[in-house]
């Protein structure tokens, strides 16, 4: 269950090495069982808050999960408290930040800044980045930032969104097609709340006062919401009965709450927390961990209609595998969804595993799929969708001696595309926490991150192909950002300088293996603006992975940036026409195709009567894999009406043609 929080000071839980120490103890004695006993230097999971807790008060926020592993971890010879550094030894510290754009989405700033998994909602514009702040000195409150899709951040002192009386902590966020709507756990009654806010797309905050989701008995934590096209449906998991249960509650896009006294989606025996929610065009599916069986937690699932109307009310058992699993996240790609969590099944370390569940709520997969069983603990799971792929990501100890960020992509079908997870950030001291954003070109991965000595938001743009664009090590002065695409059968390399350099100072190295051996290739360096390259190769061989280092040489020696991976799509033997994701769609969605053959292509969209409203493509192109958005709207660019559109795909003898459903 969770356990709930009273005011107080994060900095002296997390960097006050004696406090650390003293509390780990104090939790331990409380938690932990004759197995917790025997790994008192590593938490056991007993000792995770998965026992009757209730008389255990914890800071700010923060659940017992979190606050045992942060202590525990900080007190294995890593100091995080820099409050005695000089400006000159700290801004060292901060040379190697894992950046977006040369700057942290947000930090540092006073205080501390911390995120929930569902911290980043696109508006087909910009991103919106939120987070519970600390900078007042006295409650957290729900700040966030927009973020362009280039990795500017848009409102560097960021949006403040809500600075209630008392505490607000664990936002999540949403996009309805015009709006944000912002949810999080309220303490201003003294008790904990739902309440939210919707902020525009322009960063301003239309409801200051808050909007009251649910008030009922007890404490409700925020967990989740999505939007249906009409509505939107929060859940949260909430202590009404005396244990935890999982409610929701459906909310207009005018801030109107249509379910004020909750709907109950599980009411099971002992206690159901950590919902996430996803949406497939019809139902919702409410995913959660869940206690019922008495000895572990296990990942349950339930569909709720649109009209709030619960369709398992005795649940779906997605994972009850053994020990215990948790903190489940949930992303739906056009056919199924897609389920993730922390699994305790090996006895030994956290991992990340995940499963297939159809709209019908079938579980696709009932014996998980393993996505990171890595050395060491891998938690807090998020996963995103891209129309091919998912990308999975969470926080991960194998460095052990550093919690850091990485991920995995997974394919539609369940096949783990990354084994060994990539690599996001392993910046110094500890990376918490990670989100994840889609904009229909690239992720964006945020995280809690502790470089500076107190946690700031940080973040980095992750392509599709799974090659991390804002690289760890960047100094911001002189390579400030590089990016490796592969299209028809070549990879190119874009990068861009913080200084002004001639284009004959760079040279090009390749290699077929991270650990390989790098050497020159034959690339042209076109100079795209002032502080601006590229370079294409075409000597590279489809269906295989390449990683690339751009040097600089220069009057002071060399200056290297890499190694950038990227995998060269195999060219396609048959023509295919994709489903459009995410379908349906509102303002944009995409429209993947392969080309065997060379040759003129059309790709057009219909309405019902057959009518052509916008023609997308009518070019020739070379055999390739390629993919195109739509925005809704037609050729003189008057956004459509909601309803039914078919798109129609034509090249040569190859005609294809999908549905595909545009909401408002």
């Amino acid at each position: 269950m969770t356990v709930r929080r009273t005011p107080s000071s994060l900095g002296s839980l997390f960097f006050s090495m004696a406090a650390s120490v003293v509390f780990l103890l104090g939790v331990l004695f409380m938690w932990t069982s004759a197995e917790g006993a025997a790994r008192a230097s590593e938490a056991s999971p007993v000792g995770f808050g998965r026992q009757d807790q209730h008389a255990i008060q914890l800071p700010n926020g923060m659940d017992p999960m979190d606050v045992v592993r942060m202590v525990e971890k900080s007190t294995e010879g890593v100091t995080q408290d820099t409050s005695g550094l000089g400006s000159a030894q700290k801004a060292d510290e901060l040379g190697s930040a894992f950046q977006i754009g040369g700057a942290p989405v947000y930090g540092p700033a006073q205080g501390d800044q911390h995120l929930s998994l569902s911290a980043v909602g696109f508006d087909g514009t910009n991103y919106l980045v939120v987070w519970m702040d600390s900078r007042s000195g006295s409650n957290w409150d729900i700040y966030g930032a927009r973020v362009s899709k280039s990795g500017v951040v848009l409102n560097p002192g960021g949006i403040a969104i809500s600075t209630a009386t008392g505490d607000q902590v664990l936002p999540t966020v949403g996009f309805d097609g015009t709006n944000y709507l912002v949810v999080w756990t309220d303490y201003r009654s003294g008790s904990y709340d739902i309440y939210g806010a919707r902020v525009s797309v322009g960063g301003v905050v239309l409801d200051p006062g808050g909007i009251a989701i649910s008030t009922a008995a007890n404490d409700q934590g925020c967990r989740g919401l999505a939007f249906d096209g009409t509505n939107y449906l929060v859940v949260w998991d909430d202590d009404r009965s005396g244990s935890y249960d999982i409610y929701g509650a459906r909310v207009s896009v005018g801030g109107v709450v249509l379910d004020p006294g909750g709907i109950a989606i599980s009411t099971a025996a002992n206690d159901q927390e950590y919902p996430a929610v996803g949406f497939d065009g019809t139902n919702y599916l409410v995913v959660w961990d869940d206690s019922r069986s008495g000895c572990f937690y296990d990942i349950y699932g339930a569909r709720v209609s649109v009209g709030g109307v619960v369709l398992d009310p005795g649940g779906i058992a997605i994972s009850t595998a053994a020990s215990y699993q948790g903190r489940p996240a949930v992303a739906f790609d056009g056919t199924n969804y897609f389920v993730v969590w922390e699994d305790y099944r090996s006895g030994s370390n956290w991992d990340i595993y995940g499963a297939r569940v159809s709209v019908a709520g079938v579980v696709l997969n009932p014996g998980g799929i393993a996505i990171s069983t890595a050395t060491g603990d891998q938690e807090l799971p998020t996963v995103g969708f891209d129309g091919t792929n998912y990308l999975v990501v969470w926080t991960d100890y194998r460095s052990g001696s550093n919690w850091d960020i990485y991920g995995a992509r997974v394919s539609v079908n369940g096949s783990v595309l990354d084994g060994s997870g990539i690599a996001i950030s392993t910046a110094t001291n500890h990376q918490w926490n990670p989100a994840v954003g889609f904009d229909g070109t690239n992720y964006l991965v945020v995280w809690d991150d502790a470089r500076s000595g107190s946690y700031d938001i940080y973040g980095a743009r992750v392509s599709r192909s799974g090659t991390v664009l804002d690289l760890d090590g960047f100094t911001g002065l002189t390579f400030a950002s590089a990016v490796a695409t592969s299209s028809n059968g070549c990879v190119t390399l874009s990068w861009q300088m913080g200084v002004e350099i001639p284009a004959a100072s760079f040279m090009i190295l390749r290699s077929e293996s991270l650990d390989g051996e790098f050497l020159a290739v034959d690339v042209s360096i076109m100079r795209d603006s002032q502080l601006s390259f590229s370079g294409t190769d075409c000597s590279v061989v489809p269906g295989k992975t390449y990683w690339y280092r751009i040097v600089l040489v220069g009057p002071a020696g060399e200056e290297s940036c890499g190694p950038i991976q990227v995998h060269v799509d195999a060219v396609p033997t048959a023509y295919r026409a994709y489903q459009s994701y995410p379908n349906p769609f509102n303002p944009l969605c995409t429209i993947r195709y392969d080309i065997a053959r060379a040759g003129r292509l059309s790709l057009e969209v219909f309405n019902v009567d057959g009518s052509v409203v916008r023609t997308l493509v009518d070019a020739w192109r070379e055999p390739g894999v390629y993919s195109e958005v739509w925005d809704g709207k037609g050729d003189d660019g008057t956004p459509l009406p909601s309803g039914v559109y078919f798109y129609r795909l034509e090249s040569g003898d190859f005609v294809a043609t999908r549905k595909m459903v545009l909401l408002h």
